[in-house]
């Protein structure tokens, strides 16, 4: 009886501290797929200060497109998560943003918000 009474308890502590870790992962992922996005907006401003030329950045459903004077394209795809809108932004020549914005990273009930400053386009994940 007592080692039943023991094996219920360490089910029930194991349970108790598993339960946390099942959940996290949606939101972890979610938080490494925006600070992957500021890389590339982070990309696309260093790229048309160092070539003087606008840069491109286009939000869709889905993914990020990075265009450059060159008609480059470099596209992040998400994965299972989508942006709550489609946005076109661009960097311009001395690496100053079009407009200041903001992007919601959505995946099931959990949301990363990605704001861009107006001027030089810092951005942060908040």
């Amino acid at each position: 009886m007592v080692e039943m009474i023991f094996c219920l308890a360490i089910t029930l502590i194991l349970s108790v501290v598993s339960l946390p870790l099942l959940t996290r992962p949606l939101s972890r992922d979610v938080k490494k797929q925006a600070h992957q996005v500021l890389a590339y907006i982070d990309y696309a401003k260093s790229n048309s200060l160092i070539n003087h030329e606008k840069t491109y950045l286009d939000f869709d459903y889905d993914a990020l497109t990075v265009t450059d004077h060159d008609n480059l394209e470099i596209e992040y795809q998400l994965s299972n998560s989508h942006f709550d809108k489609s946005l076109q932004l661009y960097f311009n020549k001395s690496g100053n943003i079009s407009q200041a914005n903001s992007i919601n990273l959505v995946k099931g009930t959990t949301t990363q918000k990605i704001v861009i400053n107006l001027g030089t386009g810092h951005c942060y994940v908040k």
